[in-house]
């Protein structure tokens, strides 16, 4: 059984085009943090931003890795030009609640 043989046949169609824009942009941007996905926060429970520990807070471009002093959203990356506000990213991966469906289904609680 491959890694996807439990999901729809459109939620294996969006993980590939996924993937394909996933690889697409590290051919682009090999040293993009993969922990942010190339954005340089995470939202935590409350839905505020925190940085990134692997880039922003490690003094790292998000996006090429190249050195990177972060101090306002306004900042740009001296290397490649990043910046916070202009929203692209290593492409996260899609949702999906095809494992769900299948946990639902096999312990019998829709009977």
């Amino acid at each position: 059984m491959s890694e996807i043989d439990f999901h729809t046949i459109d939620c294996q169609a969006q993980i590939k085009q996924w993937k394909d824009e996933f690889n697409f942009y590290l051919s682009l941007w090999p040293n993009a943090c993969r922990t942010c996905h190339a954005t340089g926060v995470f939202f935590n429970t409350q839905d505020e931003e925190d940085g990134c520990d692997d880039c922003i807070y490690a003094e790292k471009c998000p996006r090429c890795g190249g050195a990177f002093e972060y101090k306002h959203s306004e900042s740009r990356c001296p290397h490649c030009g990043w910046q916070m506000l202009e929203q692209e990213h290593l492409p996260f991966p899609p949702e999906c609640d095809c494992l769900d469906a299948v946990f639902y289904a096999l312990s019998g609680a829709h009977q």
